[in-house]
């Protein structure tokens, strides 16, 4: 693939200090010291008490001193972090093949309740697997970092011996580890998320730089940085004038892009808004597949800087900047185009919305979607991401009031079609002129 070599386009701007992860004591109180690779573990840390949930023993509070002889992993989380919970599987096997000799206990700075309602949910009832720590916070000072998940490793002689990201967990770096014997494992070095990418910190000893346009983009795992985006906005919050997005699979990156000038256009943008002329496998994947996640060339970093008051051009700097860097030529464009037009059939309201909602307000489960007190766009929504059909749906029923209705049978159009009709809707195919975004190969 065609990659430009990383661009540098610097025009200048100043940032704010940047707060330490931990706060600093109050005077009288002991100051938790951060430990340095190759120290001792010490006896306080290994005789903290923790508090946990999903234990295999049932035990309501643990400690470190309890797992002593053992290789020992600290796993930093979080329920709002999806690398996180998609690494739990991967956990699990590599914690059952070496139960003897390994110890990995979940870490969480968040409340029992949260936690709790997470492994309660749909999501997270599938992982009550997970042995985890929950109101952490006192080994989060001792492991200080900026980014999850974070993984601490401490040997089976009690001494911390890295951080790495949760792909660095293997089966090869645990028997390394636990033989004291040389590992390649890539320590992770947290970076400052706003900064500017591998911007030096020494462009803002001078006070009159400004940087106007930044632009970067590169190939590969960049151990340090989260999988995600990172927003830069104007000091009324109103604006974004900076996005940055590190880790992701191109094709991800790409569809944020096309996401926001759809939203710009007024327009729902979906995989089936998506027309594919290219044989780049990176553009076509789709799969987010965690096991893959390794310092190689499935991953990339991308971030777009512009002036504030040029914060309303940015996607479209962006796809710009794409089309300089991709060997593919990405664009939208209305045309003709094959599709599902849901329409009302009679003049009868069946779907008005008798409102007084409260807690969610739409779900999709086991080919039932329910929508309740939601404008009636949010139900094309669903419809559009789920694979009903390859065709996209758009709304001609002209209706602006709040719906309640469930539908059965969503993953078949014409049983889709018959629970419609209960509310007097359906879907018929048309063509119409429609907004798309494509993708195709450069000559």
């Amino acid at each position: 693939m065609k990659i430009s070599s990383i661009i540098l386009l610097l025009y200048i701007c100043l940032f704010c200090h940047h707060i330490p992860l931990y706060a600093q004591t109050r005077e009288g109180n002991t100051e938790i010291k951060p430990l340095k690779i190759g120290e001792t573990i010490p006896d306080e840390l290994w005789k903290l008490p923790l508090k946990v949930v999903n234990d295999p023993t049932g035990k309501k509070e643990v400690t470190l001193e309890q797992y002593k002889g053992k290789l020992i992993l600290l796993d930093f989380w979080g329920t709002f972090c999806t690398s996180c919970i998609a690494g739990f599987p991967k956990m699990k096997k590599i914690q059952e093949d070496n139960s003897d000799k390994l110890k990995i206990l979940a870490i969480s700075a968040e409340q029992k309740e949260r936690i709790a309602k997470f492994f309660n949910s749909a999501v997270g009832k599938e992982y009550t697997y997970i042995n985890s720590t929950y109101g952490d916070t006192k080994l989060d000072k001792y492991f200080p970092h900026q980014t999850i998940p974070h993984t601490v490793w401490i040997s089976r002689d009690g001494k911390y011996v890295v951080p790495t990201n949760t792909y660095e967990v293997t089966q090869e770096n645990i028997d390394a580890i636990y033989r004291n014997q040389p590992s390649t494992m890539l320590k992770k070095v947290d970076i400052k998320q706003k900064m500017p990418l591998l911007l030096s910190d020494n462009f803002y000893i001078n006070n009159n730089l400004n940087l106007g346009f930044y632009s970067l983009f590169f190939q590969g795992y960049y151990p340090g940085y989260p999988t995600g985006s990172n927003f830069k906005r104007t000091k009324d919050r109103k604006k974004v004038f900076g996005r940055q997005m590190t880790n992701m699979k191109l094709n991800a990156i790409v569809r944020a892009v096309a996401s926001q000038l759809f939203t710009e256009n007024k327009e729902h943008f979906s995989e089936k808004r998506i027309i594919l002329n290219t044989t780049n496998p990176y553009l076509i994947d789709t799969k987010l597949n965690f096991e893959d996640q390794l310092p190689n060339k499935q991953y990339y970093s991308y971030e777009l800087i512009v002036p504030e008051e040029k914060a309303d051009s940015l996607y479209t700097y962006m796809l710009a900047d794409l089309n300089r860097y991709l060997d593919v030529t990405l664009s939208l464009r209305k045309q003709m185009t094959d599709c599902l037009v849901l329409v009302r059939t009679s003049k009868l309201d069946k779907f008005k919305s008798k409102g007084n909602s409260s807690g969610r307000n739409f779900s999709v489960d086991q080919g039932k979607l329910s929508v309740k007190d939601e404008p009636l766009v949010n139900l094309v929504s669903l419809l559009n991401d789920i694979p009903l059909s390859k065709l996209p749906v758009i709304d001609e029923t002209g209706y602006t009031n709040n719906i309640d209705l469930t539908l059965t049978g969503i993953n078949n159009l014409e049983e889709l079609r018959k629970s419609l009709a209960q509310y007097d809707l359906d879907l018929q195919e048309a063509k119409r002129d429609l907004l798309m975004f494509l993708v195709t190969d450069k000559k």
